[in-house]
């Protein structure tokens, strides 16, 4: 169980090119957490490092852009989002995860916010997510920081902010 104290010291940053390629491995351990993986299933695994390791090969800032939270050096959470290919003026938030033992605490929140100040100053036109209708944590952020509904279809909702 995580205090209130102990969140004080929470840092909310964006990634650099300059940042240690180990924090991949920490970035794809929280995201099979948050989608309910076992650590020990070597195939999502591989397959979940490998794609960050890709994104972060892609990273440039200016197509995507990527926030961690971060405690004493250890990451918490992250939000990342990038334009879409068809229409520039629109960003996707095509990913935002905490550590569930710091979730309902605002992180998510926060990191979602950031991405939003981020893609503010350019001026974008708005910024999708699709959210499985069973990750409450997700569609309580999404409520937080506006999202409107677009469509529910099947077991996804679409919407924008």
């Amino acid at each position: 169980m995580i205090l209130m104290e102990e969140l004080i010291d929470i840092t909310i940053r964006q990634i650099t090119q300059s940042d240690d390629r180990d924090m991949l491995r920490q970035l794809a351990e929280i995201s099979m957490k948050g989608n309910e993986y076992d650590l020990a299933d070597e195939v999502h695994w591989k397959n979940t490092l490998s794609h960050f390791e890709q994104e972060f090969a892609e990273f440039d800032g200016e197509n995507n852009v990527f926030f961690i939270a971060e405690q004493a050096k250890k990451i918490i959470g992250f939000a990342r989002g990038s334009r879409r290919k068809d229409k520039p003026e629109q960003w996707w938030l095509n990913g935002l995860e905490v550590l569930e033992d710091y979730r309902g605490r605002g992180i998510g929140t926060q990191l979602g916010q950031a991405i939003i100040d981020e893609l503010s100053k350019p001026k974008i036109s708005c910024l999708w997510a699709h959210i499985a209708k069973n990750n409450i944590a997700s569609l309580k952020v999404a409520q937080k920081l506006g999202l409107r509904i677009i469509t529910d279809v099947g077991e996804t909702i679409m919407g924008e902010i």
